[in-house]
């Protein structure tokens, strides 16, 4: 299954987060990017090395977190900023080829803050620097090193256990063939005992203690994980500072039906990651664990020291400061009331939750444009403050947009708010990059048009309302148009808006 799922990685690149077929969204937030950068920054007072901080990012995916965090330093602290290499790394080629073409990482990579590397995060053992032509070895290790971690651990190898009064027991698989790793049929049985399961006898250790108790579980042990922050750890001389976002492992219970430990399948797979034994491996490397302020409902974000003096001041009070009030998942828990009771939220509310979405560097454009719906029936009759208010958050939040071809297009739903607020110039630029992202389109065309007649360029509202008709003919709004890709004959009252 593990080979599987390296090929699935492989084989896919970043059409597996561009389908969202990969979950990465809750990671991939101005909020999450915000959050770390507080604390890097924190670890950067207390390390004070005198080399650039490597900033080690698993498993990358379409890179959309490292611009962010980049971005997010930069505003909070320019000082710190020029001492950090961040360091993009995946196991698949076609994943690392897209990251250097891509536009908004080239500034970084020209100012000599961000790297590319390729990593094998279940076996390699050194880290190769592109750009830098440097190689990170255990012979030839950084001063110290941030690893960031997210939804990357739970993918990694695992082993499965049946614990008890008995001892530890394995718990065995046989998988049935398929191309893809979610595909695949698992049949699992109870083996033999088990006395000492690894080589490394601090891993037995570890998967020993968590098999503590007399009622039966079964226990999904995170080695591949572990293993690889064996490898890291060696890579620095002095200091580690390890970010996780990731599954929780779920809560302990009787074995049951249904065995396979809270399996996650999304094009690849993942089990639930034991964050106990993370803090098990970091208490016997002589770190400290930092503790998010409260249980995590959907995403749980987990930090963990390790330096030779074992202080840490300046990041253990960073990163309480960045995770009280819930941190990134209290916003996302937010986010998704959101999304089930939209009527019931008020301008005010929106706007606030805009802003705590945000960071010094402007707010996230994803939630700016999940609030869109609830927003339009308010934005009418809305006060002069109100529309300005929603215009300038719309306008620091789109530097943030990191582009890669999904589904959604940002660009349309947030020049749509724009023209609701009456920013129309502000508008016309977001429909024209809708235009250039995503390609010709009528109901973005429509939009454009309206623009144009706002701002009193006659002769181009002209041309792109013809465009529009040419690409649907059937196309009969008065105002502007708020879906793409619709029958637009039946359009419904509310995805149309009278022109005023």
């Amino acid at each position: 299954m593990w080979d599987a799922q390296r090929r699935y990685y492989q084989r896919a690149g970043i059409e597996a987060w561009r389908s969202a077929t990969v979950p990465h969204h809750v990671t991939n937030s101005v909020a999450l990017a915000s959050a770390y950068a507080r604390v890097v920054r924190g670890f950067l007072a207390d390390t004070q090395t005198r080399e650039p901080l490597t900033i080690v990012e698993l498993g990358a995916g379409a890179g959309r977190f490292a611009f962010l965090f980049l971005r997010a330093l930069q505003a909070l602290d320019p000082r710190a900023a020029l001492r950090v290499r961040y360091v993009m790394t995946d196991v698949a080629d076609r994943t690392i080829a897209f990251w250097r073409r891509h536009p908004a990482l080239a500034p970084f990579v020209r100012a000599g803050r961000l790297d590319f590397a390729r990593l094998d995060a279940d076996r390699d053992r050194t880290l190769r620097l592109v750009h830098a032509r440097r190689t990170i070895t255990a012979n030839a290790p950084a001063s110290a090193l941030v690893v960031i971690a997210s939804y990357v651990f739970s993918g990694l190898r695992h082993d499965a256990f049946v614990t008890g009064p008995r001892g530890l027991r394995d718990y065995l698989v046989a998988t049935g063939r398929a191309a893809r790793p979610e595909d695949m049929t698992l049949a699992w049985r109870v083996g033999g005992r088990v006395a000492t399961p690894y080589a490394e006898p601090h891993l037995s250790a570890i998967v020993s203690a968590s098999a503590r108790g007399a009622q039966p579980r079964r226990l999904a042990f995170p080695v591949g994980a572990l293993r690889c922050l064996d490898r890291l750890s060696a890579l620095t001389r002095d200091a580690v500072l390890l970010l996780v976002a990731d599954r929780a492992m779920l809560k302990r219970g009787p074995l049951a039906g249904g065995a396979e430990l809270g399996l996650g399948r999304h094009g690849a797979v993942s089990f639930p990651f034991s964050f106990p034994a993370l803090r098990a491996w970091g208490i016997r490397h002589g770190g400290t664990s930092l503790r998010p302020s409260r249980h995590a409902r959907h995403v749980h974000v987990e930090g963990l020291v390790v330096r030779k003096d074992g202080a840490a001041p300046r990041t253990r009070a960073a990163w309480s400061r960045a995770m009280a009030g819930g941190g990134p998942d209290g916003i996302y828990a937010e986010r998704r009331r959101l999304s089930m009771r939209v009527s019931a939220w008020s301008p005010r509310r929106l706007i606030g939750l805009m802003r705590r979405a945000g960071s010094d560097a402007g707010g996230d454009p994803r939630v700016i444009a999940e609030c869109v719906r609830p927003l339009w029936t308010h934005l009418a009759d809305a006060p002069p403050s109100l529309r300005r208010e929603l215009r300038d958050a719309v306008l620091a939040a789109w530097p943030n947009y990191y582009h890669f071809s999904e589904a959604q297009d940002l660009a349309f739903d947030l020049g749509l708010l724009l023209y609701e607020v009456r920013a129309y110039a502000n508008a016309r630029t977001l429909f024209e990059q809708s235009l250039r992202l995503y390609g010709d389109d009528a109901a973005t065309r429509w939009n454009l048009g309206l623009c144009h007649v706002a701002v009193g360029h006659a002769r181009a509202a002209h041309a792109a309302f013809a465009r529009a008709r040419r690409l649907a003919p059937m196309l009969l709004a008065a105002g502007p148009v708020t879906v793409k890709g619709a029958r637009y004959r039946d359009l419904p009252h509310h995805e149309c808006r009278s022109a005023r």
